[in-house]
Formats: C-alpha cells, structure tokens, sequence
C-alpha cells in the first residue's frame, strides 16, 4: 500500500518537472520567437549594423524589418523564420556572404495600413527643389519600355546609408537611354514643372507664353550611354548557359527586373542628367 502511494507520488511528481520543462522551454522557445521578431535582432550579425543604422535614420525606422521583407500571411511567416535561422548558420559558421541580399515584394509595400495603391495617385513633387511631376501610376499599371516594374525598381538603396530612397540616376536610365536630348518643349514638361522654379533663379513665364523649345538654352543634359558591357554579367554570372542569354534583353530583364531586385547600376553605365546652360 504504501509503495503503492509512494509510486504514484513518485509518477507525480515526474509529470509536475516534466510540466514545468515543458513550460521553460515553451517560454524560451517563443522568447526567442518574438526576439527575432525585432529590428535589434538583425545587428546580430555585424554586416547587418550598416543598414540598420540606415533603416534608424530613414522615415521607415517605426516600421518593424519584417512588414517590409517580407509580404502579409502566414506562409511568410514561417518562410522568415527559416531564413532567419539559416542565416544565424552562416554566420556562425562563416559561409556567409559579403554583401547581404534582400528583395522587397510589392504586396509588401502596397499592403493594408502601409502604401495602398490607392494612395499613389495623382502627381507628387520630387526632386531636390520639387520642380520634378511624378506619378506613381504610370510607372506600376503600364509597362516602361516593356518591362514591368516593381516599388524596388526605383526605391532602393545604392547609396549606402540611405534606406530605400529614389536614386535620380536610376530615372535617367530608364528615360534616357538611347533617347536624344534634342527634344520640344512637351517632353521636357512632362517631368519638369518650370513654373515651380523660383523666379529669383530664372522666370521661364515668357519662354512658356511664346513655346520656345528648351533646348535653345540648355544643351548636353545627358551624358552616358546606359550600355552593358559583357564583362559586368561576370561579376555574377560564369555559366556559359547564362551568358549565352546576353542578348535576350527581354528575359534578362525580366529576371532581373520583375523578378528579382538587381540594381540598374550593377549591369548598366551610368546615365546623368543635369541642365546646363549653352
């Protein structure tokens, strides 16, 4: 009888430390689960502390990294977990990269509470004076020069220490690659509001009222061909099957462009625009 009693204590006992284990763990597991969750996890890994100090300094910085790395559902939910895990691996066992590779969907951008497409219509000022129209439907809904683009496409980060802001120079290649720069008045305007240009500076009212072309002032605002030279695919690519694709504009880009997050800079020659005067 009383082994009986003290079997059974002893079985009790058992399950009340397994219990509490059970409990421990249950508590470290989703500890550790929420940890990962926040932006201070990603310095975790040194390589990490430059961008994080970009995200810190931009308009974003109240914006967990997750919402904008990954898109809504459950699915990416799991699917960052993972990743996280796998590069923690690396890290630890220094297989990782030099430079860390993110892409950024635009469901993750356009979702609910964030940049809504509905929220993106209509022109916004841009540029350093805001004289420069941007609409942020014609460059979503319709294709550009064939290619679909994605929110990454233009907000990016070239520029080190800036978190996906607008590289003027990625503009340009899209516009101005073989494209003349002797162009009407009408093309220019389609980008340029010159009646936001301070009159202090130069009062473009009467150029306007007598639609002089705006090249009869300003020249060689375009320098760059935007070209791709074969070597540039090398820095990536050393798959001959790969390079034998060269020349499918319409497959690299798509690759590269609606596909997947690459740089314009990382394969094109630099286009700059700026006005000058002849």
């Amino acid at each position: 009888m009383a082994e009986g009693t003290l079997r059974k204590m002893s079985w009790a006992k058992r399950l009340q430390i397994i219990a509490i284990a059970v409990a421990v763990l249950a508590a470290v597991f989703f500890g550790f689960l929420e940890y990962t969750q926040r932006p201070q996890f990603c310095v975790t890994c040194h390589y990490m502390e430059p961008y994080y100090q970009s995200w810190q300094q931009s308009s974003h910085n109240q914006v967990n990294c997750l919402k904008c790395h990954y898109p809504p559902g459950f699915k990416s939910v799991i699917r960052a977990k993972i990743v996280a895990i796998s590069q923690v691996v690396q890290y630890v066992t220094k297989t990782y990269g030099t430079k860390p590779w993110a892409e950024v969907e635009d469901a993750a951008c356009l979702r609910s509470g964030c940049h809504e497409t509905r929220l993106l219509a209509g022109t916004v000022p841009f540029g350093p004076d805001g004289t420069i129209r941007f609409d942020h439907s014609h460059h979503l809904k319709d294709l550009k020069r064939g290619k679909q683009l994605r929110c990454t496409s233009c907000h990016a980060q070239i520029v080190q220490g800036q978190h996906l802001t607008v590289t003027p120079s990625t503009c340009f290649l899209c516009h101005f690659k073989n494209v003349s720069w002797q162009q009407d008045l009408s093309r220019c305007q389609t980008c340029h509001d010159v009646t936001k240009i301070p009159a202090n500076r130069f009062d473009h009212r009467h150029i306007l009222a007598n639609k002089v072309d705006c090249k009869r002032c300003h020249g060689d605002i375009t320098r760059g061909t935007g070209e791709v030279p074969r070597q540039h695919c090398l820095s990536c690519h050393n798959e001959v099957d790969r390079l034998a694709k060269y020349e499918d504009l319409d497959l690299v880009h798509s690759t590269h462009v609606t596909k997947h997050k690459v740089e314009c800079s990382e394969c094109h020659i630099e286009i700059t625009h700026s006005i000058r005067k002849v």
